[in-house]
């Protein structure tokens, strides 16, 4: 991409804004404007034809206004600034690692349409920079992030999260994911009607295998998946269908996005 000029991009990308008769302030309610916008240009395309370099020239704009609201809205005061790749993506980093992809995840909303949401990109993003969800460990973020499509409330706690906040989180919850590998299994605080869903999987002091969440009676909870036999092979085969997909686009989605062809501005 070369010489990244970023107030130039945002300028740009608030004129073009105001000419479509929507305003952008860099607030976190902005991003629900945005989201309208890479829809106004998904239906051009998807009536128009695909136009590559069209579509990502739209994608700089509107992915870089959507980095720069993440940094003066929390971000920057984690440790994120902007950088460029290898390839010469502007992305957003911390001490070199973490990155993520506005940019691209621009481009995929106009390509995709709503699936690809920028809104759900932007909690993630908020969730993950301050610590309570890694990056690399695939269970929890995809997970997270496709829930939060659909628009319902979605709470991570990871092993360092204390009891109460525990306690206040499963509780209250309709469904529970349980991804963290935990070394011994925790008895959740559901409520009646919950389902519990566990993707833990590790040997305990007794060498049998075990979850993340011990076992409930069958009147106690909607349903429980089991472990072993509950997330397996299915899982796996999907894990493979998604690599499989992933190289032969060469690119990684979303968060943390790596793009190895882009044409010039």
């Amino acid at each position: 991409m070369g010489v990244f000029e970023k107030e130039a991009i945002l300028r740009s990308a608030e004129d073009q804004a105001s000419r479509l008769g929507r305003s952008l302030d860099y607030s976190d309610g902005s991003i629900e404007v945005l989201e309208g916008i890479l829809e106004l240009y998904a239906r051009y395309f998807r009536e128009n034809g695909p136009d590559d370099q069209k579509i990502w020239n739209q994608a700089v704009l509107y992915g870089t206004y959507l980095g720069e609201t993440l940094l003066r809205n929390g971000l920057a005061d984690l440790g994120y600034r902007w950088a460029l790749t290898e390839n010469g993506l502007p992305v957003l980093a911390k001490d070199g690692r973490n990155q993520m992809s506005p940019i691209t995840k621009a481009e995929k909303r106009i390509q995709n349409g709503p699936e690809d949401s920028v809104k759900s990109f932007y909690d993630v993003a908020k969730v993950i920079a301050q610590g309570k969800l890694i990056p690399g460990r695939r269970t929890g973020e995809p997970g997270a992030e496709e829930l939060l499509r659909r628009d319902p409330t979605v709470t991570i706690w990871h092993r360092k999260s204390g009891d109460l906040e525990r306690l206040q989180v499963l509780s209250d919850a309709d469904i529970i994911v349980g991804a963290a590998g935990l070394k011994d299994p925790i008895y959740p605080w559901a409520k009646q009607k919950a389902v519990i869903i566990d993707f833990g999987i590790t040997k305990g002091i007794d060498g049998n295998l075990h979850g993340d969440i011990s076992e409930r009676k069958v009147d106690e909870v909607e349903h429980q998946t089991s472990v072993p036999g509950g997330m397996g092979l299915m899982v796996r085969a999907g894990l493979l269908l998604n690599i499989v997909d992933a190289h032969k686009r060469r690119r990684l989605d979303g968060l943390g996005s790596v793009v190895t062809e882009r044409k010039p501005l």
